[in-house]
């Protein structure tokens, strides 16, 4: 089945959620100390297999960081609060995967980096 039978046989919303399901976002963990055994936190944009990545003011050390889960742990001081500022950049990032696919449903990421 290509992607024009599967566009005439859908309703709309569930073309919107096909296209938005190409997009997955995540927070790791670089493998780049830059101070004091401190690791940048970054977020990671994948869309039809290409990543990109996007850099956020957050640090861990390595036994804060949750690498399964995504998040600070509560080994990390103020985790809660570094947790909601991850949460406010996906938002963004959710805002702008939305506002490109009411523009154009074939953009890149290179257009999300634009925004």
């Amino acid at each position: 089945m290509n992607l024009e039978e599967l566009e005439s046989s859908t309703p709309d919303y569930e073309k919107l959620t096909f296209y938005f399901l190409l997009v997955s976002f995540n927070f790791i963990c670089l493998n780049i100390s830059i101070f004091l055994q401190k690791f940048p936190i970054a977020l990671c944009v994948t869309k039809n297999r290409r990543s990109k990545y996007f850099k956020t003011p957050c640090n861990a050390l390595e036994n804060e960081w949750g690498a399964n889960i995504g998040e600070f742990n509560i080994k990390s001081n103020n985790y809660i609060q570094k947790n909601r500022l991850l949460n406010i950049f996906k938002s963004r990032a959710y805002k702008i995967i939305m506002d490109l696919e009411t523009e154009n449903e074939y953009y890149s990421l290179e257009d999300f980096e634009r925004k």
